[in-house]
């Protein structure tokens, strides 16, 4: 897991007066479905404009994780799953049941339910973005199921109405030990009848060369040079009509393709990280694909001193992988991953999981700035099915010759989640400095599931169940504009998820773990989790304009939570609600333009959340004790540095950023599924530079990432307690290259 706070981009950035170039700027954010002063939302709010992504060379959802306080991207590594991840804000984190954190492309929801246990979900890549907002808190008022934690908002750009405005980016880049990257993008749009009809059409491509070899794991011959190499491809076309003064209707489509040609992870075994020496020793290519569209129509209709918006939107996501099996199936059966004996075969699992949703979203909102009351009610609407398919073949010779051409295990399950929903918001201005804010969501949600499969040639018995929520999100606040340049806030809000049911495990092979726990096979179904949050913040600007501090304190109260009851013997996992946790944390961010000229800045956070009670399974084993950590590391920290000079009779700029968190909380060591072998990542730092030079429009950079080596793992798994090989993930190794944009 990467998760680092740089720049400080939350930080408040308040003008002192028009015009003023010694004053840090402001950001416009839709964090409460208007357009305000990111200084005003009372709401603690990360903001990234496409020159800030620019600057900070961010390019996927890994970058935007390290730039962000509180923000948990968490990779997968070992053989039972593939190169997706998990997210989590300010430790609200769980890998299994419905997301706890919403992602949202404009106003349209894309997070997925992990209804198997390879689920994965779609990141947009970064480019041509208006705008990134990351929401920290529950969002469940506004935002829905599935914003328990809080929300990550990607906002794409609307067609110019006015005037033409173009965007070229082209990076090359070389990898120490590894092939070169480089991607090439273009993005344009205007007026085709002005203020009536408007455009903007986009593509971009990315190859990121792979580093790490896979090589034969019983001789160490190379089969397969720097095999993990990435392409991806985003495309965007969306078409404005204002056919009133007061009606404007857009509609877009968005289509996104990323290919892994590999794992991105390496064996400790065959590998020497501190030599840039990657290897793995896969006995089969494992690819993946993870390709969406999203075509989406938005209406909008300004009445007086209140606007109707109306969204509707259709997300289709599939991602495939091809994992090997081999050494899973090896520890297994053979109680040792590398024992390979005559007979056997490579062993692979085909994984597809396909989702489709269609979403509608209609508010009415008021407009007025004058007014003391300021309102949005609206309604909900969102159905949502994932296909989720699952066939292993061959293996082990002494169970897959028995088997001829039948699959060893094969699990096909279908999900269907419902919503609907009402909320409202209304903000009273009790004096001109004064507000108080009150909201509440009433949802009527259900989900359906059905599942079956084989292990061994052996059917197992279908599982079929629903269940069926009307949970109530509501959430109350208070601000205080103390003078212009000092914002004081309070909150209180509900965020949830919902309940589902549990897949099948093979029986026979999870028989041991399942009789420890007191059990025969898994538990039907688990219940919604719920949790409130409170907090207090403080948004400052100070010296001028030109010191922003942004600051906050909170409390969280999770209850029933949903997580995962890992089995080691077979390597399921079912998922249960494990009780309550209370959570304590505080984040502090700050940005100072020391001079005309010169930047710097910082951010940390800091999240202790924790579980209230020992949880027991069975006659004597612990699922949780009282006190054991939920999330990752608990702390992070960020600083930079940005200053501009004159070169060659143009701006020159130089940039450092520098990141660090520490490691992961001990796993304890009483709890049933503990591993007294896997240890859990430590310290992670990393630092890169960027030296340019701006002619008119263009932009010229040069930069160098991961500049100390950073070999720290992010992730770390193997096949059973006690057995090499560990397989891990790690930050992209020493890498320099050149960027050349142009903004107009």
């Amino acid at each position: 897991m990467v998760c680092a706070l740089a720049g400080a981009l939350s930080a408040p950035v308040m003008a002192a007066d028009a015009g003023d170039d010694s004053a840090l700027q402001e950001i416009v954010v839709t964090a409460t479905r208007r357009a305000e002063d990111i200084n005003k939302v009372p709401i603690n709010v990360t903001a990234y404009t496409p020159e800030q992504l620019d600057q900070q060379g961010v390019r996927d959802f890994d970058d935007i994780s390290r730039l962000t306080p509180d923000l948990q991207f968490t990779h997968q590594s070992g053989a039972a799953g593939n190169n997706s991840s998990n997210i989590a804000i300010r430790g609200v984190f769980s890998d299994v049941g419905a997301a706890t954190t919403g992602i949202y492309i404009d106003d349209t929801p894309i997070q997925m339910r992990n209804v198997g246990y390879w689920n994965a979900n779609a990141f947009p890549q970064i480019f041509d973005l208006e705008r990134v907002e990351v929401l920290r808190g529950p969002q469940g008022t506004l935002f829905g199921a599935g914003a328990e934690g809080g929300a990550v908002r990607f906002i794409l750009p609307e067609p110019g109405l006015k005037s033409y405005s173009s965007y070229v980016r082209s990076e090359l880049a070389g990898t120490v030990s590894g092939d070169p990257s480089y991607e090439i993008g273009a993005a344009t749009g205007g007026p085709i009848v002005e203020d009536k009809l408007g455009f903007r059409v986009s593509t971009w491509w990315r190859n990121d060369g792979g580093y790490i070899d896979r090589v034969d794991p019983d001789t160490g011959a190379k089969t397969d040079s720097n095999s993990n190499y990435r392409q991806s491809l985003v495309t965007r076309a969306a078409l404005t009509s204002v056919p009133l003064d007061s009606l404007k209707i857009t509609g877009s489509i968005l289509y996104q393709n990323v290919a892994d040609h590999d794992r991105s992870q390496y064996w400790d075994t065959l590998s020497n990280s501190s030599s840039d020496d990657f290897k793995q020793g896969s006995r089969t290519q494992q690819p993946t694909a993870d390709k969406f569209y999203l075509p989406a129509l938005k209406i909008q209709f300004d009445l007086e001193k209140m606007s109707f918006i109306s969204n509707t939107s259709y997300f289709f996501h599939r991602d495939y992988a091809a994992l090997d099996y081999t050494t899973y199936f090896g520890g297994i059966f053979y109680k040792n991953p590398l024992q390979y004996l005559p007979g056997d075969v490579p062993s692979q699992a085909f994984i597809t999981n396909t989702q489709r949703a269609v979403t509608e979203e209609a508010r009415l909102q008021s407009t007025d700035p004058d007014s003391r009351l300021g309102w949005t009610v609206g309604v909900f609407y969102s159905e949502m099915k994932q296909d989720d398919r699952d066939i292993t073949m061959k293996g082990q010779v002494s169970y897959t010759k028995r088997l001829g051409d039948i699959p060893s295990f094969t699990q096909y399950a279908y999900a269907k989640d419902t919503q609907i929903a009402g909320f409202a918001n209304v903000d009273f201005s009790v004096t001109k400095a004064f507000k108080i804010s009150a909201g509440v969501r009433v949802s009527d949600d259900k989900f359906e599931f059905d599942q079956e499969g084989a292990f061994s040639g052996k059917p197992h018995a279908p599982v079929t169940g629903s269940q069926k929520d009307n949970p109530v999100t509501p959430k109350f606040g208070v601000s205080y504009q103390v003078d212009p340049n000092n914002f004081l806030y309070a909150t209180a809000a509900k965020g949830f998820r919902q309940g589902g049911v549990n897949a099948a495990v093979p029986a026979d092979l999870c028989a041991p773990d399942l009789a420890v726990l007191g059990l025969t096979s898994t538990p039907a179904a688990y219940t919604q989790d719920s949790l409130w949050s409170y907090e207090i913040g403080s948004k400052n600007s100070l010296f001028g304009g030109r010191l922003g501090l942004d600051s906050s304190v909170y409390m969280l109260k999770w209850k029933d939570i949903q997580q995962a009851v890992r089995l080691a013997s077979c390597g399921f996992p079912f998922v249960g609600n494990l009780g309550e946790a209370t959570g304590y944390g505080g984040d502090l961010a700050a940005r100072f333009k020391v001079m005309k000229d010169f930047q710097a800045g910082f951010s940390a956070g800091y999240v202790s959340l924790a579980y209230d009670r020992t949880i027991l399974e069975g006659p004597n084993a612990i699922l949780v004790n009282k006190g054991d950590a939920i999330g990752g590391p608990p702390f992070h920290l960020a600083a930079y540095t940005l200053y501009n000079f004159p070169l060659l009779n143009h701006t020159g700029f130089y940039r450092i950023d520098y990141t660090y968190q520490n490691g992961s909380p001990a796993v304890d060591s009483r709890t049933f599924s503990y591993d007294s072998t896997l240890t859990q990542p430590g310290p992670l730092k990393s630092l890169s530079m960027r030296l340019g030079m701006q002619l008119g429009d263009f932009e010229v950079s040069v930069f160098g990432n991961n500049l100390t080596k950073e070999e720290t793992p992010i992730a770390i798994s193997h096949d059973i307690p006690g057995s090499n090989p560990y397989y891990l993930q790690s930050l992209r190794p020493l890498t320099f290259g050149i960027t050349a944009l142009y903004r107009h």
